[in-house]
């Protein structure tokens, strides 16, 4: 339902009405009831009832205190999931917290390991990866003392690439700066689609797909999902109106 509303608005006009029928198709998808679904919902009433294009380019309080109450707000109604996949988990018990555990475990070891590879990480196929389990056990769980956590375990991985960020240890520092640059560049380009086109949609659009981005990730390998392929496919889509250059005839 993100994909579906998100395309129906982006190719309609900004209007209050086509707004609306965005939100009324986003909900949806509530009765999938996934809490990271809950929260990307009052991200999108926001982006589509609340966000003005200069609040990413003026620092101001009143916008500043505007994202806390969204983020605090988001963070509320995904709460029950944020507590049973990362608060209440309990690393150190096996078959009862299943999936529950993995999640909390890589997180868990994240800045132990960045601590100790700071620079170029860990390395690829070694942390957090399908490859860093069933195609060549890593090291690394062992030496964390994460190969005992159910999910984790050599030869039994399910849980091992079920979240992305904690794979950004594979790139250490160097990694998760260029990581951050990348989207710099992908917002950069959404304000200047926007700016040549005079289409807010775009920037609407582009915004909710990297927040979309940005929370499944948190517990799920998002860049190979079907949503998140989507995603991406949708901020390229917007992008290239930047790179779009005047024709000769129109010069």
């Amino acid at each position: 339902m993100t994909i579906i509303a998100s395309l129906f608005y982006l190719c309609s006009e900004d209007t209050s009405r086509n707004r609306i029928f965005t939100i009324l198709l986003l909900s949806i998808g509530l009765f999938g009831t996934r809490s990271k679904f809950y929260g990307f919902f009052v991200l999108a009433i926001f982006v589509f009832f609340w966000f003005k294009p200069e609040m990413l380019k003026k620092i101001r309080l009143k916008y500043i205190l505007l994202c806390i109450i969204i983020f605090a707000v988001i963070i509320l109604v995904a709460w029950r999931k944020i507590n049973y996949y990362f608060i209440g988990a309990d690393i150190d018990q096996t078959e009862e917290f299943t999936e529950t555990a993995a999640r909390a475990a890589l997180y868990a070891v994240t800045p132990s390991i960045i601590s100790d590879y700071p620079f170029l990480g860990t390395g690829l196929a070694s942390y957090a990866t399908h490859a860093s389990g069933e195609i060549g056990y890593s090291d690394i769980y062992s030496k964390y003392g994460l190969d005992n956590v159910y999910g984790l375990i050599e030869g039994d991985c399910r849980f091992i690439s079920d979240t992305f960020f904690p794979e950004l240890v594979q790139f250490g520092i160097i990694g998760i700066i260029l990581y951050i640059v990348l989207w710099r560049f992908i917002i950069k380009k959404l304000y200047q689609a926007y700016n040549e086109n005079g289409k807010v949609q775009f920037l609407k659009i582009g915004l909710l797909m990297i927040g979309f981005i940005m929370i499944e990730s948190v517990a799920g390998s998002v860049f190979l999902q079907g949503g998140g392929i989507c995603a991406m496919i949708i901020l390229a889509l917007i992008i290239k109106n930047a790179f779009i250059e005047e024709s000769p005839q129109n010069a």
